[in-house]
């Protein structure tokens, strides 16, 4: 019996025979090595190991392939064990949480809720000057207060600095001014609570599909094996081109970045580091993360749909009509009834580390608050213009005023 597995990174093919001293079946097994999976050349002559069980020079394929319609007519299939996920895995970073959803300064509320607040404190505003134009009209003791004015008592309320101006007696401006306070009451409740929790909790949720990949900064690698660079080659679907295009042509040179293809061992300590994506069976990177990550670190790691998401179950085949199908199902199925292959599966098919840190308090980057200092530098530079301007227009109304014939007439 020949015994044939596929391996993308030998460069021969290899085989050995050897009589295992407890095989199921009492046979002699022959082992081959493939190049690779499949392939075909121009004149219609069939590569790798498909190739080889399809000209029936191997009995068994020792690895699994997926099922896709035209194989069932050429191959025998006769078990589904192994589940084939592959996706990008990635350390979540602040560059990414703003990259995917902002500041935190403006994430707790969406934008609906800052256009709506806006135009409610806009017309909380007009409001008090219109209230406060009639009252002045009604009552001689009450003052005429400009807008300046109306705008720094909103100012002072949302900042929960109290009123500066004088609160003028009237019921129909305290009930503006304490509608206005309570509005300002829930929505800091709101706010804050947002911007505590998300302090307390672990960063966002980061890219979660191709598109987001594409668009975030990360550094996408991918497992140097034959699938990915024939996926690249051969593909017809827009979103892996444009991937390849943003991703994958651009050149990368020194040491210190991680290459277009590479292996588990070599991604990890990028991944660990921050800023890269790397592509994979995510089985095969799993045990080598969970050596390498903190507890901490493990709870920053986040993954992302892959290319292969139509791909799931693998399946064990022979050539068709083979006389050991029979044989073989038989023996697949006693093995599953008496629990050996979900003992298999447990020990290899490794899940994803539990995230087992305790409660902690993830520092502010400067991201985070980058557009309170926005506005502050954007308030002290109109206020600068608006000097300036005023500077200017006390000094013309003055020149005018001195050249005036009253001015003259008056000085002699």
């Amino acid at each position: 019996m020949v015994l044939l597995a596929a391996d993308a990174t030998r460069g021969s093919f290899a085989s050995s025979t050897y009589r295992p001293p407890s095989a199921p079946h009492h046979r002699c097994i022959k082992y081959r090595v493939a190049r690779g999976w499949a392939g075909r050349l121009k004149s219609g002559y069939r590569l790798g190991m498909l190739g080889i069980l399809g000209r029936n020079e191997a009995d068994v394929a020792a690895t699994a392939i997926f099922q896709r319609i035209n194989r069932h007519a050429e191959f025998d299939i006769i078990h589904q064990s192994w589940e084939f996920t592959s996706g990008f895995i990635y350390r979540i970073t602040p560059q990414l949480t703003s990259a995917t959803g902002g500041g935190d300064f403006l994430k707790p509320f969406e934008n609906s809720v800052w256009i709506a607040s806006s135009v409610t404190l806009l017309l909380i505003v007009t409001a008090l000057k219109l209230f406060g134009k009639l009252i002045h009209k009604t009552y001689e003791n009450e003052p005429d207060m400009s807008w300046m004015a109306y705008i720094l008592d909103v100012v002072g309320s949302i900042s929960q600095q109290g009123i500066p101006g004088r609160i003028s007696a009237r019921l129909s401006m305290k009930l503006v001014l304490s509608s206005l306070l309570m509005l300002v009451v829930v929505l800091y409740n709101y706010y804050t609570s947002a911007v505590v929790g998300g302090l307390l909790s672990s960063p966002g949720r980061g890219p979660e599909s191709v598109r987001e990949i594409i668009d975030s900064p990360l550094v996408v690698s991918f497992r140097d094996i034959g699938y990915h660079k024939i996926l690249f080659r051969e593909t017809q679907v827009p979103i892996i081109q444009e991937l390849y295009d943003k991703k994958v042509k651009p050149p990368r040179d020194g040491n210190d970045i991680l290459p277009v293809y590479s292996d588990v061992v070599t991604a990890v300590p990028f991944l660990k580091h921050g800023g890269y994506a790397f592509h994979c069976e995510m089985t095969e990177a799993f045990q080598e993360i969970a050596y390498e990550f903190d507890a901490n670190e493990i709870c920053e790691l986040r993954t992302a749909k892959g290319l292969f998401n139509d791909l799931r179950l693998m399946s064990f085949v022979l050539p068709k009509r083979s006389m050991y199908t029979e044989m073989f199902r038989m023996t697949m199925m006693r093995i599953q009834e008496v629990g050996l292959i979900k003992r298999t599966l447990k020990i290899y098919r490794i899940e994803k580390p539990i995230c087992q840190s305790g409660g902690r308090v993830n520092p502010v980057e400067f991201f985070g608050v980058s557009t309170a200092f926005s506005i502050l530098f954007a308030g002290m530079v109109l206020a600068l213009i608006l000097a300036i301007a005023e500077r200017l227009s006390s000094r013309k109304s003055k020149t005018q005023a001195d050249n005036s014939p009253i001015f003259k007439h008056k000085t002699r």
